[in-house]
């Protein structure tokens, strides 16, 4: 069979990742259009306190952040094919054989994807335009579509279609088969390099922050760059000192075998998507301080609400499309303590703790800074109480439907293969 051929069986086998990989490029492709319209929007230039300014600086993070949201997608689309490469390389593959193979794939879903996701992005930037027109007063056409923003939005995918195509070709070349077929597994293993970092040091880093919340001035970026320093400390907490204190866990749950795998496979996730975690907590510390300076401009707080809402989801569905995929890793494991004796309930009960447990994570630690910050500008009269506890709510409402969407799928994959 051809490699042309078989990079389609491939794909049609692999429906499911290759559906929601797809679909992280049509969300990234649309909220790039959509943002390089808003930027050259000449219907905008003289409503917007600046044109070139804050507002654009927005615009242009959530365009670097709807590109990372694509390059995660692509880093553990290919995570997922690690065995199909070793495998083609063991059967006496080329290099070049293994790289064509990766490039139909992408190719055939980025062909699909993008048209896709443009066709999305016009529609959205319609509603987008209406919006933001109906805020600033402004009478316009809603349909829109700058002439440059097109083209620059066409020259940053591109860019991005060729920076992951050439980053995938490489991934068979610059990884050994013993290397692909253990991926997995690796991620689990315990790092042979000494810890010289005692674990106390990163919750110093995180509590320092918290207890400096009490103490300067009431200057929302002066709490962002605090807050700059915690994320240092949380850095090191995902990598080593949850670590820590998961083996801890294990240790004193050595009767309970459904927390023991729970554990284990939360250390697992939370190693794999450390990168995503600092990057969300980042954006929403950030995108909190940027709130609170505006909240006296109605004009530049819509959009930066706006922004807010748009970061949470594409870093939900990011974190999503992480767990989908690693329902099949986790296959073989429930697979072999089904055959062991465990009943499905005892299954759907580790499943259930796993996400409980990863969410709990990911909403605890950006939580734990929004809220004393906030806190504090409701007791100066800054900010009201109800818009501030929207702030928390627009973050911890979509993170829990996203727990619920994640723990369903996990579950009926999971059982519906045993």
């Amino acid at each position: 069979m051809g490699t042309f051929k078989f990079s389609l069986k491939m794909l049609r086998l692999d429906f499911k990742k290759c559906f929601f990989y797809g679909l992280s490029l049509v969300l990234s492709t649309s909220i790039i259009f959509v943002f390089f319209n808003y930027i050259d929007n000449i219907y905008l230039g003289n409503s917007l306190s600046e044109k070139s300014g804050a507002n654009q600086i927005l615009a242009l993070f959530i365009i670097i952040i709807a590109c990372a949201n694509a390059c995660f997608a692509n880093s553990f689309f290919i995570s997922r094919k690690t065995n199909e490469i070793a495998i083609a390389s063991m059967s006496g593959a080329s290099v070049f054989a293994v790289a064509g193979y990766l490039l139909v794939q992408n190719f055939v879903i980025m062909g699909l994807s993008i048209p896709i996701g443009f066709g999305i992005g016009y529609i959205f930037n319609h509603f987008f335009n209406l919006f933001i027109y109906a805020s600033l007063d402004v009478v316009a056409n809603t349909y829109y579509v700058s002439m440059q923003g097109l083209i620059m939005s066409t020259i940053v995918i591109l860019t991005q279609i060729i920076a992951l195509t050439l980053v995938n070709s490489g991934y068979a070349y610059r990884t050994e088969i013993k290397t692909l077929l253990n991926e997995q597994e690796s991620m689990t293993k315990k790092s042979t390099k000494p810890i010289k970092t005692p674990v106390i040091f990163y919750w110093i880093l995180y509590l320092i922050p918290i207890v400096l919340f009490f103490i300067v001035d009431l200057d929302p970026m002066v709490f962002v760059v605090i807050s700059c320093i915690g994320v240092f400390g949380i850095v090191g907490l995902l990598k080593i000192g949850l670590s820590k204190l998961i083996m801890f866990r294990q240790k004193s749950h050595l009767t309970k075998s459904n927390s023991l795998i729970a554990y284990g496979n939360l250390s697992y996730s939370l190693k794999s998507t450390g990168m995503l975690m600092t990057i969300i907590i980042l954006s929403i510390i950030l995108f909190i301080g940027l709130i609170i300076i505006n909240i006296n401009n109605p004009k530049d707080l819509f959009i930066v609400l706006l922004s807010y809402g748009i970061i949470i989801f594409l870093m939900s569905t990011s974190i999503l499309y992480k767990i989908i995929l690693e329902t099949s890793t986790r296959l073989g494991l429930y697979q072999s303590l089904f055959k062991l004796g465990y009943l499905k309930k005892q299954l759907k009960a580790i499943m259930r703790k796993e996400i409980m447990m990863l969410y709990g994570v990911i909403l605890f630690f950006p939580t734990s800074y929004i809220v004393i910050m906030l806190s504090r500008f409701v007791i100066a009269g800054e900010v009201a109480m109800s818009f501030a506890a929207a702030l928390v709510l627009a973050y911890v409402i979509p993170i829990c439907i996203t727990a619920l969407i994640a723990y369903f799928v996990y579950k009926r994959t999971i059982i519906a293969n045993i």
